[in-house]
């Protein structure tokens, strides 16, 4: 008798290693404003609600947007099958230091959400991506039996987690939700947080839309 499990709907989850980012760049980013709580700021005559949102604009990391585009591209085309095009609409630097944190949230307005890790290693705070309340992919949320845990899968977890290390790019659906726990370490953790969203024309007849 032959048994299949079948995964059906899954939601995916795009990992790659793009390299670590250019010396040089690396330098600009670190040289950037972060006052407490707040992303890293380059230009000081910005709205404050909206500093720091764009940070993929800026010529002084040019190459990296490079790198996260065609990676962008190669998981929206290749990987989804999707025709049209997904463009960056808000980028910023997230700085880590001992005890900071990042509540359970995800990405509105937005489609398509992606994580680079600038410096990360092994002792860094990890991202967990966490089985939104009311997704029902086995039980719904009103009936949860209990788990022997000896077979953790992608059919009864509530949450995966992952340790980045430098160069590391995750891709996302935007509404997806995720955690940055307290970090341990000292040494601080550095990553550059992405927003996408789609641009071209959609649909035929009454479906079509053109963005």
């Amino acid at each position: 008798m032959t048994h299949q499990t079948i995964p059906l709907f899954s939601v995916p989850l795009h990992k790659t290693n793009i390299g670590v980012m250019d010396p040089i760049e690396k330098t600009w980013v670190k040289n950037l404003h972060f006052p407490p709580q707040s992303v890293g700021l380059y230009n000081a005559d910005e709205e404050p609600k909206n500093a720091g949102m764009k940070v993929l604009d800026q010529p002084q990391i040019k190459k990296l947007k490079h790198k996260i585009l065609e990676s962008v591209n190669h998981f929206t085309r290749e990987i989804l099958d999707i025709e049209q095009t997904f463009e960056l609409t808000t980028s910023w630097i997230n700085k880590y230091g001992k005890e900071d944190r990042n509540h359970q949230h995800s990405h509105p307005n937005a489609m398509i959400s992606g994580v680079y890790y600038i410096e990360s290693d092994e002792t860094s705070a990890p991202i967990i991506f966490n089985k939104p309340y009311f997704h029902t992919n086995l039980f719904h949320s009103t009936f949860q039996p209990t788990f022997k845990n000896t077979n953790n899968n992608q059919y009864n977890l509530d949450y995966y987690g992952f340790n980045p290390t430098s160069g590391d790019l995750f891709i996302f659906p935007s509404w997806l939700e995720h955690t940055v726990p307290p970090q341990e370490s000292s040494k601080i953790r550095w990553s550059l947080a992405f927003n996408c969203f789609v641009r071209g024309k959609l649909g035929v007849g009454t479906k079509q839309l053109e963005l």
